[in-house]
């Protein structure tokens, strides 16, 4: 209610071009935290200097082409977006190596306190910047107050000034970690990229309303995965790398089938009870969610799928296979939205969904084949329930 469908539309291409530069400039090292760094004790530090002097590069390359960028995707009011999401992305990458910390020490109830603050600050700094007459920037300046969160809390449950020191930077820990972190961030990248690009390229074939309609759908469609499956990878990442390879095949399929289940269940409530939810809480600008929701959902209960076999890969240092996994999905993803683009936006969404369908199958069995799994332990892989609880 509080912005229309072109203000939104802005937003959010400004946001995907801002975090395009954060994502392409990652490089891995936070992934090189979580499972190696036991082993490295200067790993956080050098990490925490990498991730942001390469992000403030990349971040003001976003700055300087904005109207270029904006210009070619058909959204000239993008370009003054730019630079709030910039200083926001800014202070998020500051933050990010504090909570690979606390994952490689299996801290995950301090990172779901960093995630739940930093969660509530969005929402509540979005809403009173809108109400405010802040119009679109409202966006960019809740993803400051959550990044600023984020990176309080999580200093301090990291308790960063033990190991964010100079002196504990060093050359060794930054070739071994850049040695494993790049194909890392190139799979990461292409996981982005496969949720992400298709905004800008719905503005560029339908408009920016059609782009706002859809950003939303997806949003919504993505909600159970975003909140179970993606979670669950900061567990099964340290998990993976932990086990005993003889372990690994049943902690797989006891992952692989257990996300997919809970966000199939979740996702079929979701997609039931969007058209009622729509015509209760948005106008009639926004008909065209409440159908891309329901087709964009069968996608969705796909990927938790890619999620394990790309994490149990990274895992188990396969980085260059899960880099494979992520282009298999972004092509797949790409041709279907494509197939449906000369017919009409929901006919878009239903080959994008069907791609991601596509591109699941095809890394569930490209894992099994890569560590002979065998299906039958990879389907009945319960027997890594104790486990599992453990790792919690």
């Amino acid at each position: 209610h509080l912005l229309d469908p072109d203000a939104y539309g802005a937003a959010t291409l400004a946001a995907t071009l801002v975090m395009a530069a954060s994502v392409a400039s990652a490089l891995g090292v936070g992934d090189y935290v979580a499972t190696r760094g036991r082993d490295d004790a200067d790993a956080p530090a050098t990490a925490a200097l990498l991730h942001l002097a390469v992000g403030l590069v990349a971040l003001g390359v976003a700055y300087a082409l904005r109207a270029p960028l904006a210009s070619a995707l058909h959204a000239p009011g993008a370009a003054a977006l730019v630079g709030p999401f910039c200083v926001a992305f800014a202070v998020e990458r500051a933050g990010h190596i504090p909570e690979r910390v606390l994952q490689r020490d299996l801290r995950f109830g301090a990172v779901a306190s960093l995630r739940t603050a930093s969660g509530v600050a969005y929402p509540v700094a979005a809403v009173a910047c809108a109400l405010a007459g802040a119009g679109a920037a409202s966006i960019a300046w809740g993803n400051l107050a959550r990044a600023a969160v984020h990176l309080v809390v999580g200093a301090l449950l990291a308790r960063a000034w033990t190991w964010a020191r100079p002196s504990r930077v060093g050359l060794g820990s930054a070739r071994r970690m850049l040695g494993f972190g790049l194909p890392v961030s190139g799979a990461h990248a292409l996981r982005w990229a496969s949720g992400s690009w298709d905004v800008p390229l719905f503005a560029r074939l339908f408009g920016p309303a059609a782009a706002a309609a859809y950003a939303l759908a997806s949003h919504l469609a993505s909600v159970p995965h975003e909140q179970v499956a993606e979670p669950a990878r900061d567990a099964m990442l340290p998990a993976f790398a932990r086990l005993a390879p003889a372990e690994r095949p049943r902690a797989f399929g006891a992952w692989l089938v257990r996300l997919s289940l809970v966000v199939l269940a979740l996702t079929a409530v979701l997609a039931a009870l969007t058209p009622t939810a729509a015509r209760l809480v948005l106008d009639a600008r926004w008909r065209a969610v409440a159908p891309m929701v329901a087709v964009l959902a069968l996608g969705a209960v796909a990927r938790p799928a890619l999620v394990t076999a790309s994490t149990y890969l990274v895992a188990t240092a396969r980085t260059r296979a899960a880099l494979l996994v992520e282009a298999l999905c972004l092509a797949a993803a790409l041709a279907g939205l494509l197939w449906g683009a000369g017919r009409s936006p929901l006919l878009a969404c239903v080959g994008l969904s069907a791609g991601f369908i596509v591109a699941a199958a095809a890394a569930v069995f490209g894992v099994v084949r890569l560590d002979r799994m065998g299906w039958r332990r990879v389907l009945l892989g319960h027997g890594f329930a104790s486990r599992a609880r453990s790792v919690r």
